[in-house]
């Protein structure tokens, strides 16, 4: 039940950002090919990466690294930071459009999106904080905050199908970096970004 919500909350926030997406723009930190690449062969590298122990082993999971930069510099997020951070890998269609939805493990508002259209991707950092009426968050060139955003990436993308059948699991691999947006402070703004990188395998909200 809490992986449905989650999935539920984090596609309300893909209706209300998708209107201010724009191309990523920041210089990608990633040195790879970018966009997405199919590869049957991706399915066998996550199960091999996979261990019996991992968490939602029965319905979805995934591993992410995860940086968060401030003015530059990396910082700390407990629960959202780190190597191997556990996460929830959900996917959905709609419209011809497979949507995947990377939720944090302990429900947290804090994730990861990656939206497939026919030869086209997008890649997406998504967060919100509900406790924030006043609004704290902006992308660079907005003039509005906001409680939540929906940041873009440069990213490369790796699935093993180009199209899936009801009910079937998704595998991949995702690297991206978003790019930089505004957290209002009393002090001024704090320009921040969020990289991300790891294999996954999705199970189909139900």
């Amino acid at each position: 039940m809490n992986k449905i919500i989650a999935f539920t909350f984090f596609i309300g926030i893909i209706h209300i950002a998708c209107k201010n997406n724009k191309a990523a723009g920041p210089d990608s930190v990633l040195n790879k090919k970018q966009g997405l690449e199919i590869d049957s062969s991706i399915k066998a590298v996550v199960l091999k990466g996979k261990k019996n122990d991992d968490p939602g082993k029965d319905f979805s999971f995934a591993k992410l690294d995860v940086k968060v930069y401030e003015n530059g510099k990396p910082v700390n997020r407990i629960l959202f930071t780190g190597d191997n951070m556990p996460y929830y890998a959900m996917y959905l269609y709609a419209h011809d459009t497979l949507r995947i939805l990377f939720t944090h493990i302990m429900g947290a508002s804090f994730g990861f999106a990656i939206e497939k259209y026919n030869g086209s991707c997008r890649v997406s950092h998504i967060f919100s904080h509900r406790e924030d009426t006043a609004g704290t968050y902006k992308l660079t060139g907005d003039p509005t905050y906001k409680s939540g955003l929906m940041v873009p990436c440069k990213y490369h993308v790796i699935l093993n199908k180009r199209q899936y059948e009801n009910n079937e699991p998704v595998y991949g691999y995702v690297e991206a970096v978003s790019e930089d947006f505004l957290i209002k402070t009393d002090t001024g703004n704090i320009r921040s970004r969020t990289e991300f990188k790891g294999y996954f395998k999705t199970g189909r909200v139900r």
